[in-house]
């Protein structure tokens, strides 16, 4: 098998790599776990997540949900982190979504032990909330 086929598969089963089986029924590589996720409202936050879930996982989306100074660009919106948690359950995990800033340890804390106590646990992290700012 080439790097390429690898790349469209998973892992070296012959499965495609999209967390399903390639009968459409959920993978299970993270069966059972709990993930969070952070700024997962859109792009990659929110690819993660539906990943996760299509491997078996349920999972805490977060994402700050407002704009901020320093991005010069619009960030994620409320409306977007519900279609991140819709789409989550869609692939077949259970969604809790909040808005938490990652600025604020409290803040997250508080969306962290929520989310812990719908979905019972927490396994896996993925941070990966971010911006990117260029000044001049």
């Amino acid at each position: 098998m080439t790097a390429a086929d690898r790349a469209s598969t998973g892992p070296d089963d012959g499965t495609p790599d999209d967390g399903t089986r390639g009968d459409g029924t959920r993978g299970d590589r993270t069966a059972g776990k709990v993930a969070l996720v952070t700024g997962a409202a859109r792009g990659m936050g929110r690819s993660h997540a539906v990943r996760l879930a299509a491997e078996g996982a349920d999972v805490v989306v977060v994402d700050i949900c407002a704009d901020i100074p320093s991005a010069r660009y619009p960030l994620g919106t409320e409306e977007e982190l519900a279609e991140t948690g819709r789409l989550v359950e869609e692939a077949g995990g259970r969604a809790f979504t909040a808005v938490a800033d990652v600025r604020d340890p409290s803040n997250l804390g508080r969306a962290v032990d929520d989310g812990v106590a719908a979905l019972g646990r927490l396994d896996v992290v993925v941070a990966n909330a971010g911006i990117c700012t260029i000044q001049p």
